[in-house]
């Protein structure tokens, strides 16, 4: 899996839509893009995060699956989208 990158962003709702989380993940995806090894990043979320999906569709994410109950918050089980995009 040396060829493979998990990535994970989280902002603080202070900061939602300021281009926080857009500006992390460029960076990123450029670190990822420049790697003479990866080939493929992938990240999870909540299947209802509607705008952090369109933002990862924008980024050049594709869904490639659902994690059926992954996340737990507050004693109830959620599904997580597995998107994935080549680098």
């Amino acid at each position: 899996m040396r060829h493979a990158a998990e990535l994970g962003v989280s902002v603080t709702r202070e900061f939602w839509r300021q281009g926080v989380g857009r500006t992390l993940l460029e960076t990123a995806l450029g670190w990822a893009e420049n790697s003479p090894v990866l080939r493929k990043v992938f990240l999870l979320v909540h299947h209802e995060n509607r705008r952090a999906i369109d933002l990862y569709l924008g980024l050049g994410f594709v869904r490639e699956g659902v994690h059926s109950g992954l996340l737990c918050v507050e004693g109830e089980y959620h599904d997580c989208l597995y998107m994935a995009r080549p680098v």
